[in-house]
């Protein structure tokens, strides 16, 4: 049986570990057997991460490997040896979105990106935005343009969500705490919104929650202490902030939003879309790929806009089944994972 490696960053309730996830269930589906490590399984501060890696190589019979995240999985393939260490098999690389969108931008992260580019025998984008980013920092690489999927479970159970129901409504931000998720975007306008009941909501019930672990202590400071500064100026809490389960906090919520920077493609807003979820995402080109304004989702570039849209979903529910049952069928469209397993068997087969 083939042995494949996939290394990647793995946090809680990140884009990275449900792809990581969902990339070796394709492979142990289809007879491939599948690794999942991360790098720091191969970097320290005093060995050679290629040395190490080759260790592993080695000792497991690996065929290949694929690094999802260029700039994090990256740094594994950097040796400080006199003589440069060779890795023993050739690799493939899967874009995150942030090793482009946002280190591509960094000189001394654009180094490994671009050395870990050329090295590679195939790179993998969820969308063309990526692969043109991609083919700036390197020209004539092979870039290949994949969707992200949603998982197997997920996609086969096609679960159906209701309307609103006489409880809060609740909005999940599923997004760790760093600057990049800009989970601050909404919170001042949210509580404003829950307060006044501002767009002529009559509900005045509704409530923010963010989902996520914190993956930047200094930024984490600043989220926190406006948190605690929206609580006492208005006098109750309308934005939570939570590590608990995604699926579950999904299940039970009313929609999902996405205020990112950049995104490549982001898993929470395939999720919610296949749930039968209205969907409000941030207006920015990873957003832009998979969701069309008003058809099967709802996409702003301000607090008010946001706002504006999210009190017509709640109030208008013929429109917010459109958009649902369009969305569903979307997803089931375009980010299958039999599809998708299909690509990445292939190419790491042939």
């Amino acid at each position: 049986m083939p042995r494949v490696v996939i290394i990647s960053p793995m946090p809680q309730c990140s884009g990275n570990t449900s792809t990581a996830q969902r990339l070796a269930e394709h492979f142990m589906r289809n007879n491939i057997d599948c690794c999942l490590m991360t790098p720091t399984d191969f970097v320290s501060d005093g060995g050679c991460s290629v040395e190490s890696l080759n260790k592993t190589i080695r000792s497991k019979s690996v065929d290949g490997l694929i690094l999802l995240h260029a700039v994090k999985s990256g740094i594994c393939l950097s040796c400080r040896c006199v003589v440069p260490c060779k890795l023993l098999v050739k690799f493939g690389i899967v874009f995150g979105g942030t090793d482009l969108n946002e280190h591509g931008n960094n000189e001394a992260k654009l180094v490994t990106l671009r050395s870990v580019i050329k090295l590679s025998t195939f790179c993998v984008a969820f969308t063309e935005d990526l692969r043109n980013i991609a083919l700036n920092i390197v020209p004539d690489v092979n870039v290949l343009v994949q969707p992200q999927a949603v998982g197997y479970d997920l996609f086969e159970v096609r679960c159906e969500k209701g309307g609103v129901d006489s409880g809060p409504v609740v909005f999940v931000l599923p997004c760790n705490i760093r600057p990049v998720k800009n989970p601050l975007f909404l919170v001042e306008k949210f509580w404003e919104w829950g307060v006044g009941g501002e767009g002529g909501d009559v509900r005045k019930d509704v409530r923010l929650l963010i989902l996520g672990d914190v993956l930047d202590d200094d930024f984490a400071v600043e989220f926190l202490a406006k948190l605690e500064e929206m609580k006492e100026k208005y006098g109750t809490r309308r934005v939570n902030n939570s590590p608990s389960d995604k699926q579950t906090n999904l299940e039970t919520c009313f929609a999902v939003v996405n205020c990112s920077f950049s995104e490549g493609m982001a898993s929470s807003v395939l999720e919610g879309m296949m749930m039968g979820l209205p969907v409000l995402a941030a207006d920015i080109p990873g957003n832009r790929a998979v969701i069309t304004h008003n058809i099967d989702g709802c996409l702003f570039s301000t607090p008010d806009q946001f706002i504006s849209q999210a009190t017509k979903l709640i109030n208008n529910g013929e429109f917010r089944t459109k958009i649902t049952s369009a969305a569903k069928s979307k997803i089931s469209t375009n980010h299958d994972p039999y599809k998708e397993a299909e690509f990445y068997v292939n190419l790491v087969t042939k």
